[in-house]
């Protein structure tokens, strides 16, 4: 049977026996420590007692085998990242004497299909259900009156009811929530309030989110016409841009016209007559030029041009007709890219987005020969890893060169392998290396797979640890490159058993750098990283570096309490 250290009702210690998976709190504990049973897998079951009133930050997070939990009566606080990362966790009953939930407090239970926040919850806290693939439902009570930021981000929730009493929701509330197909106000927000204008910053930076919204029975005429602006291709800010792109069509000398716009960098227009299935540049007409005219044109919407190349960041084709316009089409940046087409690119746009060719026999048979290198471009392996096609990958692999396998592109930074780690693509990525993908060599000193993975797929540097461990070793045992940082706290759980604390010291000062990073503290401090060596880059240890960051945040309770708990660990340290 497990031991325990209770110190004034505060459960410090749990030492299970060898082979024990269900853990037994006994009664008289009030709270379980922070991080108290973190990263413990082997923990099927948990039986809290009748007495607990909370739950520390991230005490159970990344215990992926727990399956059964219960929640007490007078539980009256969980944590932040409590239960984070208890993938096996499939249901929660959570008591009424709750005013929060913190955030990421189930982030990543993956197994998690329905939750019913209870009466008495005032505030949904950020990320709190993040991750949580299988989520399908979501009730919230009628005295919940705060909805923090991507709450339910990448969940499976389809319809969200808001209830009357919600005075905030921020504006990347449902961000990432791909399967939300109704958002349901019980009361829709009043015309020019600040939940109104809110309403309308999410469907302006979400646009996904706009059928939701729509597909509510109270929305006002003015968010639908809002709405099918958005899904017509435009991302001003301002209610007097909203007829911009009809507008530019009274300016101009003839009828049918496209207009390419590009916010990716700056803003570029290019805009060409189109006469039958071809067309020519309209040099002396609007923004193709210098001219007086595209002058006056750029200084007319000057605030909403300046906004789309800070925030709008997209590739565009307006196509008019009869001096209307008539098509807004959202383009695929990475179909449309200087490496395929070279300088050909706005003619690869009007010849496979709308069928037409140059009126110019130079710049026809030019194109010509510029298309006819981008499909024999488009067949290599490379080509298949940069527009992300795992089909394409997986077949092209089996036949591959080494020299395809391990092409370095200057133009992208990338090889095939560093492409689908970007994307996130663990079947391509794994494709690759079944077929002899170098992943260990880093290309000019520093591109390498495993950086691209480290930064954008924790699944793949799974993938790597228990496939390819000498990969994984050889770029980051001792914790080298960052490995810390890998945005997956089980793996990081993983290594620090394959590697142990030696090397983890400047961590400490990484998470007191400009504020103070409570989860990587615990994690420190519950490892017992060494925090009373001095490192030679700062010339003190941590404690002295928590100690300065105190002087100079002086009101900051967040730098007070990271120094009293790297202080406590220190003098366990020394003792």
């Amino acid at each position: 049977m497990a031991q325990f250290e209770i110190v004034n009702g505060v459960l410090k210690k749990c030492l299970p026996d060898k082979g024990e998976t269900e853990i037994i709190i006994p009664d008289g504990v009030n709270r379980i420590e922070d991080s108290l049973f973190r990263g413990r897998r082997s923990i099927t079951k948990v039986q809290l007692p009748t007495t607990l009133t909370i739950i520390g930050s991230q005490a159970f997070n990344g215990c992926a085998s727990l399956a059964e939990c219960n929640f007490p009566e007078i539980l009256t606080e969980i944590g932040d990242h409590a239960f984070a990362g208890c993938a096996a966790l499939k249901s929660i009953d959570l008591p009424k004497n709750m005013s929060c939930i913190s955030s990421a407090v189930f982030a990543d239970c993956t197994n998690l299909q329905g939750v019913t926040i209870p009466e008495g919850v005032k505030k949904i806290d950020s990320i709190a259900f993040k991750g949580c693939s299988n989520l399908s439902e979501l009730t919230l009570p009628e005295s919940v009156e705060d909805l923090e930021s991507g709450m339910i981000f990448g969940t499976g929730i389809s319809e969200i009811r808001i209830p009357a009493a919600v005075s905030t929701i921020w504006y990347d509330s449902f961000e990432g929530a791909a399967e939300l197909k109704k958002i349901e106000f019980t009361v829709f927000p009043q015309h020019s309030s600040a939940m109104y204008e809110t309403v309308k910053k999410m469907i302006k930076n979400y646009p996904y989110l706009a059928d939701a919204v729509a597909a509510a029975d109270n929305v006002p005429q003015d968010i639908i016409n809002y709405i099918d602006w958005i899904k017509n291709g435009s991302a001003s800010p301002r209610e007097e841009d909203l007829l911009w792109a009809e507008k530019l069509i009274e300016k101009l000398q003839y009828d049918d016209y496209i207009m390419i716009l590009d916010t990716n960098k700056k803003i570029d227009m290019k805009l060409f007559h189109v006469i039958g299935n071809e067309y020519t540049d309209s040099c002396n007409e609007a923004f193709n030029n210098s001219s007086e005219e595209a002058q006056a044109i750029y200084c007319e919407w000057k605030d909403h041009l300046i906004w789309m190349s800070n925030n709008d960041r997209k590739l565009r084709a307006y196509r008019y007709e009869h001096g209307k316009l008539v098509e807004t089409r959202e383009l695929d940046t990475r179909l449309y890219d200087w490496s395929i087409y070279k300088f050909f690119v706005t003619e690869a746009i009007l010849y496979e987005e709308f069928g037409l060719e140059p009126q110019d026999s130079k710049r026809k048979e030019g194109f010509a020969a510029a298309l006819a290198e981008a499909e024999q471009y488009k067949k290599t392996l490379f080509y298949a890893c940069y527009i992300n096609d795992t089909a394409a990958i997986i077949e092209r692999a089996k036949t591959a060169k080494k020299s395809e396998l391990n092409f370095f592109s200057q133009d992208k930074s990338a090889t095939p392998a560093m492409l689908c780690a970007r994307n996130n693509n663990l079947e391509g990525f794994k494709a690759l290396a079944e077929a002899g993908a170098d992943l260990i060599t880093a290309k000019r000193g520093y591109f390498h797979p495993l950086t691209e993975a480290r930064e954008h797929s924790p699944a793949i540097m799974r993938y790597v640890f228990d496939t390819y461990p000498d990969v994984f070793d050889a770029r980051f045992k001792g914790w080298k490159n960052c490995a810390f940082y890998c945005n997956d706290w089980s793996l990081v759980e993983d290594m620090f058993r394959r590697y142990g604390a030696k090397g983890l010291e400047d961590e400490y000062f990484q998470a007191l750098y400009k504020t103070a990073k409570m989860d990587i503290l615990q994690f420190l401090i519950s490892h017992h990283v060494d925090c009373i060596c001095v490192v030679s880059d700062y010339k003190c240890n941590a404690v002295q570096y928590a100690e300065q960051m105190c002087q100079e945040n002086p009101d900051s309770k967040e730098y007070k309490t990271a120094l009293e708990l790297i202080r406590q660990e220190a003098s366990r340290q020394q003792s």
